[in-house]
């Protein structure tokens, strides 16, 4: 009997309809031929186990629906063969120690202690099983191989990798990438391995992987990719061992992955992906969630244990909002790769690929519709991906066979070109895609690291997060080959540089802008406004600083920037272009009509620059550059030499050159207050760059140390960055344009009579209103974010902007332009108790400017009247205020500047008597080294009385101004979601200062605690506390309606006495904090 709990990895891809009916169809045959067997277990039949194994064994080999003469089918196996064997001897196969008594496989692998060695010796193993396994390769069965895959697998086992090891070198070879590859290999040679020899390596897996979520060698929780990679092992494990108990805990254990996150690893609700805390990383660790995810669903599809996790389904947004923006014609852009830029032997079309083909294969069982948009985006980025010879060399079989049959299914027509504006404000990056052509911006912040430093990989990332920007056009291989070996990582282009950031980076360190205001505005998923404070002082050391902005608008990038200054004694410049050109390196560079030098090194100082032309390597790659104010440039060709060990210890020592063409403003050394501006033109020749310099449609209509602000007349739209928290006015020749009173990022454009707006909080630290005013009518709203109200619409346009929450996300709001007609009578369709309010909503009347709300006691007569302005376009209303039992009854009439509409329908309510509260904010302090960060977005309020660095408390606050009448009872109730140790006696303390925010709250600025009001034991976690506030609300009702608390542990109980209550942003709802308030009935 095998051992009833069993293995992992790869990427899987699902079968398509005709290899499923295949592959079913092989599965009854064997299972009518089992039955025809004597013995009991074959008439039994193949078990789930068995159809999912095997089901596996189909995704590494591809099955047996393929033709082994298609000629890329056939190249893929002989280049697999080769590597295996091959007539000069250097295949894995050829240099395997065979020798008996061996005390190596491989000569190259005889470390016992390099983790990377563990995995390199599996690697090589299922490298092996692979070409026996699949049927067509040139070592197809082969008894010698066969039985050498078993030798080394017994080895490795006795010698590299069992129970009775302990973890060396990096933890991800020992709890991933090994039980992976174990697991491949132990799948393909199945039917060839003893129980003891599956048993042992059952064993082995489970020391280190005996549960998913939580790290091994040091107990911390896993998430994002590493949590999948994990939950796939333990699955696959089980199907390989027949765990039905295994299985489910993989796939249960993927759950926290499908939610959206606000802080920490994940994807966000703007399509950000997070990985390592604060690394933008959809095209590395996203890559490989993605897949993983592909993986479990192809192979627990149509299971007992499908995955019936409601919250799976978001993964398809995740391709149409946080993928497919991301990849141009099949690379996935560099900036979002973090270390893997560094690594020699991929690149971004490389990475791309492994998404593109991922995504594939979660189209297989995607319902019909998402299935055939990701089919469709799927195509394009093939088909216009010419990077590689053949775009399925090296790929999976499966993926080979799924690719080619959706190149040749003519009815799936390629989506076409992506076009439009596309921010992802958690992450700090943004795409915008013009006429053939891509553009990424990458910037850093308190939040997000400039880059990434670890294993030795990425050693001079240091401005590649630093506003570093990346043009995609025809040059498709821009970036490929040896750019980032080569290329000037100290001048990237869009950067401000002083040059800085020498010697090898501290590994994992995270590299912080201290400066807040970093993010962008957006409207129509078109126009886009990005801004960016900045200072060098936590990432290089320096004291660099400055002010950037771009504003994206169709076809035209543009940059500028203000307020740069040093102390240092650096030479500081902005980097306009620094574009890798031709083998010969002499694309043809143009300035003001003059032709430059096309010999390397040649350098020039430029002045009175007013336009520039760069020749592209290839057709439809040109690049024009217009410089409004005719700057001073300095402009450089020169051939550069690196190599890929400079970059990535890991890499090769071999010297390689490429040549580039440098444009840069030198703002001399220590500027104390310096500037620049210039307009990139993609794909526009020469005679179209001269062109729009002597005719620009883009005008800089404000430049200083207030305000960046850009207007381009033919797409008649405005992009405007206001810095400081001061009312500050955007002009254009000599007539008010915008003013707003706070710093924001704002985009508007205005065509066919409307005028759409999105502004932003990019600080994220608001925690009141933005208020703008646009210096013209409107004549109505004609749909809007709920965030958003429009206080007036006449003579100017006059909105409040209730930016907390918002993370950085632009909000919207669309005007009709013009005097608008009298507005008809809204319908009243409901009026709801809510607690002590009444909820009313109504039907949206066109061309309003406002509404009013009128209710009373009595039927027919309305003693009070609510000015909504515009609400949201939802047209909802929570009317507080009134007495609980008390019938109210009410009407809505509409506005504009040409009179109020008749009444709607009357409606009657009456406001309960009790109301279910969630806390304004809450959040939690640490105290030590944690003492200046905010915790504000956990999903947990921790409390721990420990020593420095240890201590937590957390602070909840409640707005009770929707609540009126007399209070019976109020009740706080607290859900534990994670419990050091039982028995832990806790405080509520009363928090007379309300004026703390979520967002900004730390230990070394959170108000004092004023009396205890109750303590009780801190419950089990899954269970509630109860804590009775009935005196505390009713005070702060007759007082400023605010209510603050905060839990605190007043005993040490050593380091197990920490208790996690669940948050507001907790992705449970039912154990989020709430306040239950009872109000005594109307006598």
């Amino acid at each position: 009997m095998r051992d009833t709990s069993r293995y992992s990895d790869s990427k899987a891809l699902p079968l398509s309809n005709k290899m499923a009916v295949k592959f079913m169809a092989t599965l009854l045959a064997f299972s009518l031929l089992l039955t025809l067997m004597p013995t009991a277990e074959a008439a039994s039949g193949p078990t789930e186990y068995d159809v999912l194994r095997a089901k596996w064994h189909a995704y590494l080999t591809g099955g047996d629906d393929f033709d082994p003469l298609d000629p890329d089918i056939a190249a893929n196996l002989a280049a697999k063969s080769q590597g295996v064997s091959n007539s000069e001897s250097t295949g894995i196969w050829d240099t395997l120690n065979k020798a008996a008594g061996r005390t190596y496989l491989w000569s190259d692998l005889q470390s016992t202690t390099a983790s990377d060695q563990v995995s390199t010796h599996y690697s090589r193993i299922k490298r092996m099983a692979i070409v026996y396994a699949t049927r067509g390769s040139a070592f197809y069965h082969n008894e010698q191989l066969k039985n050498d895959i078993i030798g080394a697998l017994d080895w490795a086992y006795a010698n590299r990798y069992n129970e009775n090891k302990s973890e060396t070198g990096n933890w991800w070879d020992w709890e991933i990438g090994t039980p992976q590859l174990i697991n491949d290999t132990l799948v393909l040679m199945y039917d060839h391995l003893s129980s003891s020899q599956l048993d042992q390596y059952m064993r082995a897996i489970d020391r280190f992987v005996p549960n998913p979520s939580k790290r091994t060698i040091n107990g911390v929780t896993e998430t994002g990719a590493n949590l999948l990679d994990k939950s796939f092992v333990v699955a696959l494990r089980g199907i390989i061992g027949q765990s039905g108990t295994k299985i489910t805990q993989g796939r249960d254990a993927m759950s926290p992955a499908f939610l959206y996150v606000k802080t920490g690893d994940g994807f966000y609700e703007d399509g950000s992906f997070i990985q390592h805390t604060d690394i933008a990383y959809t095209g590395g660790y996203g890559a490989v969630l993605m897949g993983r995810i592909a993986d479990m669903f192809y192979l627990l599809k149509d299971s007992t244990w499908s995955i019936a996790d409601p919250n799976a389904d978001h993964v398809f947004r995740w391709v149409r909002e946080g993928f497919e923006p991301l990849i141009y014609k099949g690379a996935i852009m560099d900036n979002l790769r973090g270390r893997g830029i560094s690594r020699q032997s991929t690149n971004d079309h490389k990475a791309g690929r492994g998404i593109v083909l991922a995504i594939l294969r979660l189209s297989e069982g995607a319902p019909a519709a998402e299935s055939l948009s990701i089919k469709r985006m799927v195509k394009e980025w093939i088909g216009s991906d010419s990077t590689f010879a053949n775009y399925f060399t090296g790929a999976g079989m499966f993926e080979m066979i799924l690719g080619k049959q959706l190149m040749s299914d003519t009815s799936i027509t390629p989506r076409g070109d992506l076009s439009g504006h596309y921010a992802f404000p958690s992450m700090d990056r943004v795409a915008h895609y013009g006429d053939q052509f891509g553009f990424g911006i990458s910037m850093f912040s308190p939040r997000i690291s400039a880059f990434e430093y670890g294993n030795g990989e990425n050693i001079k990332g240091w401005h590649t997060g630093a506003g570093m920007t990346t043009l995609y056009n025809a040059d498709l291989e821009q970036f490929s080959g040896s750019y980032w070996a080569t290329t000037d990582m100290y001048r990237l282009p869009g950067t401000t540089t002083d040059g800085s950031g020498s010697g090898t980076p501290v590994a994992w360190k995270s590299y912080y802008n201290p400066m807040s205001w970093v993010g962008g505005s957006e409207v129509d998923d078109q126009y886009g406004t990005v801004g960016m404070q900045f200072s060098n002082a936590q990432n290089t050391g320096s004291s660099l600083q400055g002010k950037k902005s771009w504003f994206l608008f169709g076809n035209r990038i543009t940059a500028l920037g203000t307020g740069i200054k040093s102390t240092d004694n650096r030479k500081v410049e902005t980097i306009v272009e620094n574009r890798k050109l031709n083998a010969s390196g002499d694309n043809a560079l143009t300035v003001n009509g003059i032709a430059k030098s096309p010999t390397l090194g040649w350098s020039e100082h430029l002045s009175n620059a007013t336009w520039a032309h760069l020749q592209g390597s290839v057709s439809g790659a040109d690049i024009g550059y217009y410089f409004p104010n005719e700057p001073s440039l300095t402009a450089k060709r020169e051939a550069r030499t690196g190599s890929w060990q400079q970059v990535n210890t890991g890499g090769s020592s071999a010297a390689v050159t490429d040549s580039y063409l440098s444009l840069a403003f030198d703002h001399g050394t220590s500027p104390s207050d310096a500037s620049y501006a210039y307009v990139l033109l993609p794909n526009l020749n020469e005679a179209q760059t001269a062109s729009y310099a002597a005719n620009p449609t883009v005008e800089i209509v404000a430049q200083n140390d207030d305000v960046h602000a850009v207007y381009d007349s033919a797409l008649n739209t405005l992009g405007a960055n206001f810095w400081k928290d001061e009312s500050k006015t955007v002009s254009k020749d000599g007539s008010p344009l915008l003013t707003s009173d706070k710093k924001a990022s704002v985009t508007m454009s205005e065509s066919n009579g409307e005028l759409h707006i999105g502004v932003s909080d990019p600080t994220r630290l608001q925690a009141g209103e933005i208020h703008l005013e646009i210096h013209k009518p409107a004549g109505a709203v004609l749909s809007l974010d709920p965030s958003i109200t429009v206080t007036e619409l006449a003579p100017t346009i006059k909105l409040t902007v209730r930016t907390p929450s918002t993370y950085g996300v632009s909000q919207q709001v669309k005007l009709a332009l013009g005097t608008p007609a009298a507005p008809q009578a809204p319908v009243l369709m409901a009026a709801e108790p809510v607690g002590s309010n009444i909820e009313l909503a109504w039907s949206h009347s066109e061309g309003a400017a406002g509404y009013r709300v009128s209710y009373g006691t009595a039927s027919g007569t309305y003693s009070e009247t609510i000015d909504t302005g515009v609400l949201a376009q939802q047209n909802k209303l929570s009317v507080s205020g009134l007495t609980p039992g008390q019938t109210y009854y009410f009407v809505v009439k509409a506005y504009n500047a040409s009179g109020e509409s008749p009444a709607s329908n009357e409606a009657s309510a009456s406001p309960e008597l009790a109301a279910l509260l969630s806390p304004a904010a809450d959040a939690y302090v640490r105290d030590g080294s944690y003492a200046a960060q905010n915790f504000g977005q956990a999903s947990s309020l921790v409390v721990k009385n420990d020593g420095s660095g240890y201590a937590r408390q957390s602070y909840i606050k409640f707005d009770l101004s929707q609540l009126s009448g007399s209070v019976q009872s109020a009740k706080l109730r607290l859900t534990s979601v994670g419990t050091g140790s039982a028995g832990i006696n806790h405080e509520v303390l009363l928090v007379t200062d309300n004026s703390w925010s979520e967002s900004a709250l730390t230990w070394n600025n959170k108000p004092a605690a004023d009396s205890i009001i109750a303590s009780f034991t801190a419950p089990a976690s899954g269970s509630a506390a109860e804590v009775d506030l009935t005196s505390q609300v009713a005070a702060a009702l007759a007082g400023n309606k605010q209510l603050s608390l905060v839990i605190v542990s007043p005993v040490n109980v050593g380091s197990k006495g920490d208790v996690s209550y669940a948050s507001k942003e907790h992705a449970i709802s039912e154990s989020r904090p709430s306040l239950q308030v009872q109000f005594q009935a109307t006598p």
